[in-house]
């Protein structure tokens, strides 16, 4: 009781107390204060202020060295890089295509080969030759009186025919005339026709047309007339038939004149028969080179024509 008594009347005196202490403390204050800067608070305030601007150039001084770190780090990975030794390709192997082996043909059998013949030899005949006129009155009558339609062709010539059997005299002398004139007409036509060949094709011709008689049977040998052709050898018992007409055409008939003559070449001693048998070995000799060279220059001229000529068989390509 009594100290809490003591204690209350402690704080009245103090309380009392205080104004003359404040004011003691502003006098002292106006005289003997230090400047602000100076005072220990104050350097304790700018030590701290220093403290924590340091702490903070710390702080953000620290990026700067990861930048730098960066940059240190890019620079590392700047770095030339190694060169790569350069990887050779290995070359593609190309595969050879395989060569197809030609198929083996069948070998012609023999009727092939002659059919292939038989061609060969028409074409080399010169069997197509140019159109002619008809030649003959009633060929001409034919031509110009034949009717159309659908009637069978042997009903149509006995009609034509008992027409024409029918003419006058002056109409039939008429139709003659004309065919004579078709017949200069076809002359002239043909022999054209023949010398548009060389010769040598004409005489290849002629010898594809023997041939062709003898392996079709043909009766008839049609061949192509050609002044151009080389000529056969005369023997010497017919140069001296030439050498011998000319001075007995007038004695007599021909029947006649060719009688004589066998008998002076029979009464001919050797020595006046060898005369004629030089002149035609000559003659001989001079065809047979004549032949050849025809056959060649033929031959060549098939090939040129892409139709080469088939080997002919030695007769017939014999003179």
């Amino acid at each position: 009781m009594l100290t809490f008594i003591g204690r209350a009347a402690a704080r009245r005196a103090l309380a009392s107390a205080a104004p003359s202490r404040l004011a003691l403390g502003s006098s002292a204050a106006v005289h003997v204060r230090r400047g602000f800067s100076g005072s220990a608070w104050a350097r304790a305030a700018s030590a701290a202020t220093a403290k924590r601007a340091g702490a903070a150039k710390t702080k953000t001084a620290k990026p700067k060295a990861k930048a730098a770190k960066t940059s240190a780090t890019k620079a590392k990975k700047k770095a030339p890089a190694k060169k790569e030794k350069p990887v050779l390709k290995k070359k593609k192997v190309v595969k050879k295509k395989a060569v197809k082996k030609p198929k083996k043909k069948t070998p012609p059998t023999p009727e092939q080969k002659e059919k292939a013949q038989v061609r060969e030899l028409k074409r080399m005949a010169l069997l197509k030759g140019p159109k002619m006129l008809p030649a003959n009155p009633w060929a001409i009558y034919v031509s110009q009186n034949l009717p159309a339609g659908d009637e069978q062709l042997g009903e149509k010539i006995k009609k034509v025919h008992a027409d024409y059997e029918a003419l006058s005299a002056s109409e039939k002398e008429r139709m003659n005339a004309t065919a004579q004139a078709n017949q200069v007409t076809n002359q002239q036509t043909r022999q054209a026709w023949i010398e548009s060949f060389p010769y040598e094709v004409v005489y290849m011709a002629n010898l594809a047309r023997r041939q062709l008689a003898r392996k079709l049977n043909k009766g008839r040998l049609y061949l192509i007339h050609d002044e151009r052709q080389p000529k056969r050898a005369s023997g010497p018992y017919g140069l001296f038939i030439k050498s011998r007409y000319r001075g007995l055409s007038d004695s007599g008939s021909t029947q006649d004149i060719f009688r004589t003559m066998a008998t002076e070449w029979k009464a001919l001693s050797d020595a006046d028969k060898k005369p004629f048998q030089d002149m035609a070995a000559a003659e001989a000799r001079k065809a047979t080179e004549q032949f050849k060279e025809a056959r060649v220059a033929g031959k060549a001229y098939w090939q040129a024509q892409k139709a080469p000529a088939g080997r002919m068989s030695e007769s017939a390509s014999s003179p």
